[in-house]
């Protein structure tokens, strides 16, 4: 055996407990935030509720509820519901607080009949919306430096001004299934420019069933499109686990579209949602 020449003493352990007990008093304050670091953490969540308390008074986000938990404004109607995601980031190492919100709407009339093909889990799917995440607010992003001081009422009625104008427009564009259609797809099947990438292609199918039922005299046309955006997707190097799942039940998935009946779903909605 090869000797250190160092041997540790046989109560190292006592000594270290006893140096513990009798420093750490002292070393106590170093190891607690200072003032000027539990403000840094304080104002995101002040900031936020000076946000969203602002916005809940104003139209059209007095008639949402807001959810604390997930930070999103909620309308919810016969058939579906309006949301309005928040999406706050707190980066302690930039000390910067961050804001992307974006908006998303849902028919179930567009989405439950999916549900037999859905890739999650059925509880998740119900909480997707037709946009999901993503850019539908011209890029609206708002980041606030958490030491500094100058945030002040003309940055809140900044955020609040530009939440709401893009709330309510996108709520004109999507208030019921026809100028959702009229919006969102149809300037796919007129102009093309469909955005592929894998995040959305669970849209491809909402936006064909929304087809078939807001316009059925334009599906056939519809589904030539939507063959030719398979393809793209096809020719895609494949990085989403669910993308291969959808591009291999395409044809499945469509035919079963193609001979589901709507008829009822869509008479319950009401008048002004269709």
């Amino acid at each position: 055996m090869i000797s250190t020449g160092f041997t540790m003493p046989k109560n190292t352990t006592r000594l270290w407990i006893i140096w513990f007990i009798t420093t750490f008093p002292k070393n106590l304050p170093s190891l607690l935030p200072t003032d000027a670091e539990f403000q840094c953490f304080m104002k995101p969540k002040e900031l936020l509720q000076s946000i969203t308390g602002n916005l809940s008074k104003s139209a059209p986000l007095r008639e949402f509820t807001y959810n604390k938990q997930f930070y999103y404004f909620s309308f919810e109607f016969q058939g579906g519901w309006h949301r309005l995601y928040l999406e706050p980031k707190f980066e302690s190492l930039l000390k910067e607080f961050t804001i992307s919100p974006y908006f998303d709407a849902r028919f179930d009339i567009v989405h439950r009949w999916f549900e037999p093909f859905i890739y999650r889990n059925i509880i998740v799917d119900r909480q997707k919306g037709f946009f999901g995440k993503g850019n539908n607010m011209s890029g609206f992003k708002f980041v606030y430096e958490v030491e500094s001081d100058n945030f002040s009422e003309m940055n809140l009625a900044f955020i609040r001004n530009n939440l709401l104008e893009e709330t309510t427009s996108m709520i004109g564009k999507c208030y019921g299934l026809t100028p959702l259609f009229r919006n969102c797809v149809f300037p796919t099947l007129a102009f093309g420019g469909y955005t592929v990438s894998d995040g959305n292609m669970e849209n491809l199918f909402y936006s064909s069933a929304l087809c078939r039922i807001v316009a059925p005299e334009l599906y056939g046309r519809w589904r030539k499109t939507a063959d030719n955006i398979m393809r793209l997707y096809k020719s895609r190097r494949r990085t989403n686990p669910s993308f291969e799942y959808f591009c291999n039940r395409y044809k499945e998935i469509m035919d079963y579209l193609e001979h589901y009946d709507f008829s009822i779903e869509f008479a319950e909605l009401p008048p002004e949602r269709r």
